[in-house]
């Protein structure tokens, strides 16, 4: 799993040379800039936060009190739900 920002704090999505980038002062007061951002659903602002490994979404479900009821691999379609390469559904039960 990775975090692309473990210090946000007080953020803003702007632009510079005709991209996004995401400018960020951490609580210390520093000023950080991000550049390379990763939108899901087009141009909207759903900026992908952090990235889960299958492991470490499964252990933080655990540590929760959740336990793993199943794993879907493929795209379900009856659901409207498309995966790609990489990508996997897993549903939780308390």
């Amino acid at each position: 799993s990775r975090e692309h920002f473990p210090a946000l704090y007080d953020w803003r999505i702007d632009e510079a040379g005709g991209a996004r980038i995401l400018i960020n002062r951490r609580q210390d007061g520093v000023t950080e800039q991000f550049e390379d951002l990763c939108f899901h659903g087009g141009e909207g602002l759903t900026l992908e936060f952090r990235f889960f490994s299958r492991q470490g979404l499964i252990r933080s479900l655990r540590s929760a009190g959740f336990q793993v009821a199943r794993i879907y691999e493929q795209s379900l379609p009856e659901f409207a739900i498309p995966l790609g390469c990489h990508n996997f559904v897993l549903v939780a039960q308390a």
